[in-house]
Parts: C-alpha cells; structure tokens; sequence
C-alpha cells in the first residue's frame, strides 16, 4: 500500500511539472534546429529569415559541428546556399563540403542530403 502511495504522489508531481513547464515554457523549441553557435534558426534575433538547418561539411564526422541556418535547401543547380554566417562559427562560407549536393526538406525543418546526389568521395 506505501508503494501505491508513492507512486501515485510521483504521478501527480509529474503531472503538476509538466503542466508548469508547458504553460510557461515554449515546447516549440523542442523541436527547433539550431546552428553550430546555438542560435535558433527562424527564431533567434536576425536568424527569421533562415527558418532551416543544413550542414555545410558532410566530410567531418560530426555533421553538427557544421550546421548552418539557410533560407532554403540548396539543390545542385545552387552552388552555394543562402547561409546566415555568423563570425564565431567555424562554417566561414556556405559552399557545400566536399563537393555539391541536392538536399531536401525533413520535417520542415532540417535540409537532409539525398544520398544519390552526393559525391563519390562519400
């Protein structure tokens, strides 16, 4: 019976956090991709007009270290993509790494590479 009292003050702890956290928090974050700085893309001051994340290096084995917030996925035809650099970032330029690729849109909000399209070297 002390067990099903424990649980059950766990329970509504739960419940009373998550209700708090939700009524004054912002849950959309969650989800929201930001940048190699940290900052939010499509939501952090300058960054509204880059709702999306892409990564510039696919060669690195830590594609985060190389995301950048762009305005659109870049395809082939675009060399490079419309990137908010920013000078603590260590993505200088927003030409593709190691060599243009197409990408498209995940859950409308990362820009994923097509695998058909990258290079051989990957």
């Amino acid at each position: 019976m002390f067990c099903v009292l424990i649980f059950i003050i766990a329970t509504g702890a739960m419940g009373y956090i998550g209700n708090y956290a939700v009524t004054n928090g912002n849950p959309d974050l969650i989800m929201t991709p930001y940048d190699a700085t940290g900052a939010y893309c499509g939501r952090s001051p300058g960054y509204e007009n880059y709702p999306y994340l892409w990564f510039e290096n696919l060669d690195s084995p830590v594609w985060f270290a190389y995301s950048v917030c762009v305005s659109a996925c870049p395809t082939n035809e675009t060399l490079t993509a419309d990137c908010k650099l920013t000078p603590n970032s260590i993505v200088t330029t927003c030409d593709p790494q190691p060599g243009p690729y197409s990408s498209q849109l995940f859950l409308n909000r990362w820009c994923m590479p097509i695998y058909e399209t990258l290079p051989p070297s990957l």
